[in-house]
């Protein structure tokens, strides 16, 4: 198996940029690529998306270029999302699938219910629920420029995630590798059932912290990764 590519998308509101201390972890097997939506890092001056296929169009034209050998695709939260539609546009296009597809901080979509619509809300509730959902910087909150320019952000990707359809469809030609957090509203039954969602098998990891455990425990989840893109390359190798 030759060096594998990790395309990497980020959660709400997020940027490529969380991913890039995954590098220093990562072992000699893995390409780290974080992958920038629109409206934020270097694609600052992008429209926002409105719908989450706007998110898979764009995302997979800057992907598919890529695509040269092995791959896979991590995404945490909605970009666990992003990642899983991709997967099924690649399934659908002459491109190879991927030999992952790394599911993390979300629950299978056939049971993820919005009990409360957050992104209509007034900039006062909303502020309010992202304190209570954690994991934004306090200091976005303590200045007003920042809060100016990142409520809009997470408000779309509210909208793109409490608004995206799920479509059953055949399960994908995938292995899948699910991780959730100990204190995220995540049981081990629901994280379980993304079993049905792709063909060759589904692994799932429990990871000491709250959903935003991909920045806390960034080097426990890697490690994972590693180990099994590791296994699976030695197991390659001594086949050739």
């Amino acid at each position: 198996m030759d060096k594998i590519t990790l395309f990497c998308f980020p959660y709400a509101g997020g940027s490529s940029i969380v991913y890039n201390k995954w590098k220093i972890y990562t072992n000699s097997y893995i390409d780290i690529v974080p992958v920038e939506l629109a409206g934020r890092g270097k694609r600052l001056d992008e429209h926002l998306y409105d719908k989450m296929e706007d998110a898979v169009d764009d995302l997979y034209e800057i992907i598919k270029e890529r695509i040269n050998g092995p791959y896979g695709l991590f995404g945490h939260s909605m970009g666990s999302i992003i990642a899983y539609e991709i997967a099924h546009r690649i399934n659908n296009s002459n491109l190879p699938n991927p030999q992952y597809l790394f599911i993390s901080g979300k629950k299978p979509p056939h049971i993820e219910r919005y009990k409360k619509i957050v992104h209509t809300l007034s900039d006062h509730e909303f502020k309010k629920e992202l304190i209570d959902i954690g994991g934004t910087p306090r200091e976005i909150f303590e200045n007003e420029e920042l809060l100016d320019l990142f409520l809009p952000i997470l408000r779309k990707d509210f909208k793109v995630i409490e608004n995206y359809k799920y479509t059953k469809r055949p399960p994908l030609d995938v292995e899948t590798i699910v991780f959730y957090g100990v204190q995220e509203n995540i049981q081990y039954s629901e994280a379980a059932q993304w079993n049905s969602y792709a063909n060759k098998g589904c692994r799932i990891f429990e990871v000491e912290g709250n959903h935003f455990f991909i920045n806390h425990s960034a080097k426990d989840v890697v490690s994972i990764i590693n180990n099994i893109v590791a296994k699976d390359y030695r197991r390659t190798r001594s086949q050739i």
